[in-house]
């Protein structure tokens, strides 16, 4: 009994003194800087997230050095919780806000992008959701149901112009290279029926045509590129779950058919340039600067852990608004399958999503609701020095996997992280921090 007064006694001479000695002065607080580098990985099979890994089950190298990997989250998700009851409720108040990108890249005034928008937010918008609506001009944010409305209807107005624009460009453009092949076939008559006949040069046409084409292609074949890398800097920004919804309509241009072409060369007598033409074509249809613009946004929309759904709609779903004869035979209207579309599709892939028929919009976005996300958030601490050019590898231990990952995270400026107070609770020591992100709790995004 004695032992236990003493023991007592003296556990409270100690207590005094810490009081006494530490308590009297100001706290002195340590300064950090801490970097890990956070990586979403998803890691498909047969087209499909493959769940249930564990982090034994990756390597991570950096600049082929392999790194610990010291933090570790599985996450699934979908746009429609397969859950009911208590459990979905628990889940929609811890994270309530949801972000959705509806981008129609549409050239065909008729398509009902109306119906899609009423069903988008009868059946899949709830309040605390943001939605950005997009074409290839322009983009706007809608934060609350109170300004749903007056927004949606200002984004049907301005889609409505677009696609008028483009299609009143489609058929300039047509008017424009038939006057074109008609200044040179009339050339070619006064060759035969006049007794100076003028030269007529076939690479005028080419040269004509080449610059037709490159005029149409900056005004309505090329994106604002500066108005999507801005949406995916932001997208990047905004912790919450992420999807794009991407309508797409393939162009249908009218262009030189160079086959028929060499069928009508007799009395065209264009020579080898139609070879010439032929390479216009091409540069339209499979243009080299898009193509490394396409690239670069992409792996920074994949960055964003935001996951597409491609739905492609049929260009011939209504009556074409170009005739297909031309009064030469040679002009007829081809569908431009641009470098967007692969980009798209590419990003659909790499982030779980769906490539589908979008033509049926209503059930398209019904299905794409309920299909399940899983991918996977881990950390780990880069080697000392500032070398930004980070190769990473990731291997799963697992056969015929696909492994696709994103940095999610590296800040240019490191936060120093403060302790700010020190707290003693039954059977633990609270520490209060400031300054961190943090990546997860309870097993939750957070």
């Amino acid at each position: 009994m004695k032992k236990t007064i003493y023991g007592a006694a003296f556990l409270v001479i100690f207590v005094w003194l810490t009081y006494f000695f530490f308590g009297q002065q100001e706290i002195e607080r340590e300064y950090v800087q801490v970097l890990n580098i956070e990586m979403l990985v998803r890691v498909m099979k047969d087209g499909r997230p493959l769940a249930g890994l564990q982090k034994r089950d990756f390597s991570l190298f950096e600049n082929g050095q392999k790194q610990e990997i010291n933090g570790f989250l599985e996450v699934h998700r979908r746009i429609t919780p397969g859950e009911t009851g208590e459990k979905a409720k628990a889940e929609k108040e811890a994270r309530p806000g949801r972000l959705f990108l509806l981008f129609f890249w549409i050239n065909d005034p008729a398509v009902k992008v109306g119906e899609v928008l009423n069903y988008f937010f009868n059946s899949i918008y709830r309040e605390g959701d943001r939605v950005i609506l997009a074409d290839q001009r322009h983009s706007l944010e809608i934060n609350s149901t109170a300004e749903k409305d007056a927004r949606v209807a200002e984004f049907k107005a301005g889609l409505s112009v677009l696609s008028g624009d483009l299609l009143t460009a489609r058929r300039r453009f047509k008017s424009d290279i038939e006057a074109c092949l008609q200044l040179y076939i009339t050339c070619l008559d006064a060759q035969n029926n006049t007794k100076y006949p003028p030269r007529c040069d076939p690479e005028t046409v080419a040269l004509q045509y080449a610059q037709l084409l490159k005029e149409y292609r900056m005004q309505n074949l090329t994106p604002n590129a500066n108005q999507l890398e801005a949406m995916s800097r932001s997208l990047e920004a905004i912790d919450a779950d992420k999807w794009a919804l991407v309508f797409f309509q393939h162009d249908t241009l009218p262009l030189f058919n160079t086959e028929k072409l060499k069928l009508e060369d007799y009395h065209l007598r264009l020579g080898s340039t139609i070879n010439s033409i032929d390479k216009v074509n091409r540069d339209l249809l499979f243009p080299v600067e898009a193509s490394l613009l396409a690239d670069s946004l992409r792996s920074r929309f994949i960055q964003t852990n935001t996951q597409f759904h491609l739905l492609l709609l049929d260009r011939q779903q209504t009556p074409t608004d170009v005739d297909p004869t031309s009064r030469f035979g040679v002009v007829n209207p081809f569908p431009v399958f641009s470098n967007w579309e692969k980009t798209f599709r590419q990003m659909a892939e790499a982030t779980g999503g769906e490539i589908m028929d979008g033509n049926q919009m209503k059930e398209a976005l019904d299905e794409v609701a309920g299909r399940e996300d899983v991918y996977y958030v881990f950390t780990y601490a880069p080697t000392a020095g500032k070398n930004r050019e980070r190769r990473i590898d990731i291997q799963v231990g697992r056969e015929s996997v696909q492994v696709i990952h994103g940095r999610r995270l590296e800040m240019e400026t490191l936060p120093q992280i403060r302790l700010t107070a020190i707290e003693s609770v039954p059977g633990k020591v609270h520490l209060d921090l400031e300054n961190i992100y943090m990546i997860g709790r309870g097993g939750l995004r957070s």
